[in-house]
């Protein structure tokens, strides 16, 4: 196993976190000029140059959410009842 030594950092991983970084508050602060629109002529993925869908996927995975809205994906999972292959003897 290889371990940078302490101070010399992974500059690929580094990188990699800091576009992270960049494109998450570049976003919100498109988002937040639009008012949160996201489709129209003059909605978030029009001054982005992206498609909606994909603006919608990028908010996603980079976990932005509109202040003060709960989304689907901030939802705790609930696993379902198991299913029983067994006939119902009512």
């Amino acid at each position: 196993m290889l371990v940078d030594p302490p101070g010399s950092g992974n500059r690929e991983v580094d990188a990699q976190a800091g576009t992270v970084d960049i494109e998450r508050a570049h976003i919100l602060a498109v988002l937040q000029e639009t008012g949160w629109r996201i489709r129209g002529s003059h909605g978030a993925a029009a001054r982005l140059q992206l498609k909606p869908t994909t603006l919608k996927s990028r908010i996603k995975k980079l976990g932005l959410a509109r202040p003060g809205t709960r989304t689907p994906w901030h939802r705790p999972h609930v696993p379902h009842a198991p299913v029983s292959d067994a006939p119902n003897e009512s």
